[in-house]
């Protein structure tokens, strides 16, 4: 990995972790009881998972069921990290907009990863009702909107592309903004596919299934190194121990190991609140997620007990959410912006942290084999689609792993022979 937490300042540790100030709303509520070790049970495994959060846990669902020995291992608690930093709104999209993305990857394929993000939300919701997770989970549409005339302009031609491409998408005019949800924006798209959850919640409830099929989950342990050898992964942990692995999948947020280049992920600063109970009452703002895109990329939800959560990853070059900027400043400063885009009076938010978010320059996630390593695997920079990335990269994780072919495979793998430098 790229540095070891054993020397790593407070701070800089901070950095690394996805959650560093504050406390998550979602850590105040209850989840499924996990059987947490303290160490490996043994030496050797098929499959180690290291990072136990949303993606580790899909990953160990997933890779539980075909019987082998599996390990979930991670540096701290699982889901205490990244994973309870997110607002658990699960999009469809990409960071990057279709029309953008074309121009990067060509038509066919970039049409092509986004019908793939469909597909992996609706396989992501089915499986959260075929096993029976209570994480609050429920359906939305989702109102994308434009901060100003030129943005509504790029948002208007967005969705001309997406409904050609046979994506449904409706561009809604300033008029009809104000007509049905009451907001002053120029324009905004409107899409039917979106959830929000609890993200505590499905994951350990991801991860309690894999414990029933046998799955070793350790908390509190990290993997400090690890090196391919005879066909097989060896890891040092730090407590001293050599763990062997018939493949080893690094699902670590926003920690990119050492082989990977530099321009792979990046981390991006955020800031996030929950408002006191009650504030919202049932009407189109609980029916829908929000996000309004530009310097800061912002991301509105409710909750069942009327709550709006909101979340914004910051703009380069601003203070970042471990700087000496007073927490509540950021706070007071995101509750009176969201205050004015809805007309809402959020107050005093009940709930504030901050953290990081990792993304790629394509607003993809890089799902690769690690140089030189083909028994090991990393996914990284998840964006703001966190959960819909995570169940791309465990199907196509297992796919690699079971010998089969992913045909999406290369598009979400990261080549590092290529001399074009990819595009920021």
């Amino acid at each position: 990995m790229r540095q070891s937490w054993n020397s790593n300042t407070a701070t800089e540790r901070a950095m690394l972790t996805g959650l560093d100030i504050g406390q998550p709303y979602w850590h105040g509520l209850p989840h499924s009881d996990l059987q947490i070790a303290r160490k490996p049970a043994r030496r050797s495994y098929d499959m180690v998972v290291i990072g136990a959060g949303l993606t580790g846990a899909l990953l160990a669902e997933a890779l539980s069921s075909q019987g082998r020995s599996l390990l979930v291992i991670d540096r701290r608690m699982p889901f205490s990290g990244g994973t309870a930093a997110s607002s658990a709104i699960v999009y469809p999209g990409f960071d990057m907009g279709l029309d953008n993305l074309t121009d990067q990857v060509g038509q066919g394929p970039a049409e092509h990863v986004w019908h793939r993000a469909e597909q992996a939300v609706e396989k992501l919701l089915a499986l959260i009702a075929h096993l029976n997770i209570a994480c609050g989970l429920e359906r939305k549409r989702s109102l994308s909107l434009a901060g100003d005339r030129e943005a509504a302009d790029r948002l208007e031609r967005e969705a001309r592309i997406r409904n050609l491409a046979g994506i449904r998408t409706q561009f809604i005019a300033r008029e009809g903004l104000m007509a049905q949800f009451g907001i002053d924006c120029t324009g905004a798209l409107l899409s039917p596919l979106a959830a929000t959850l609890n993200p505590v919640q499905l994951t350990a409830g991801l991860l309690a299934h894999a414990n029933r099929r046998g799955a070793e989950i350790v908390g509190n342990v990290e993997i400090l190194d690890a090196r391919q050898s005879g066909g097989r992964i060896h890891l040092l942990t730090s407590e001293g121990d050599f763990l062997s692995a018939g493949h080893a999948i690094f699902c670590t947020g926003c920690e990119v190991p050492d082989c990977f280049p530099e321009q792979a992920s990046r981390q991006i600063p955020v800031t996030a609140l929950a408002s006191r109970p009650g504030l919202v009452e049932t009407g189109w703002l609980g029916r829908h997620v929000v996000r309004m895109g530009g310097a800061d990329d912002l991301h509105i939800r409710t909750t069942d007990d009327g709550r709006l959560i909101v979340h914004c990853a910051e703009a380069q070059g601003k203070a970042p959410a471990w700087s000496p900027v007073p927490a509540s400043t950021r706070y007071r400063q995101l509750a009176d912006r969201v205050s004015n885009l809805l007309n809402i009076d959020i107050g005093e938010p009940d709930y504030g942290w901050g953290g990081t978010l990792s993304a790629s320059p394509l607003g993809l996630p890089v799902i690769a084999r690690l140089p030189d390593q083909q028994q090991a695997h990393a996914v990284l920079g998840y964006g703001s689609n966190g959960m819909t990335f995570s169940q791309i990269a465990a199907d196509i994780v297992l796919a690699e792993i079971e010998g089969r072919s992913d045909p999406d495979a290369a598009l979400f793998s990261l080549s590092l022979d290529e001399d074009r430098p990819l595009p920021v």
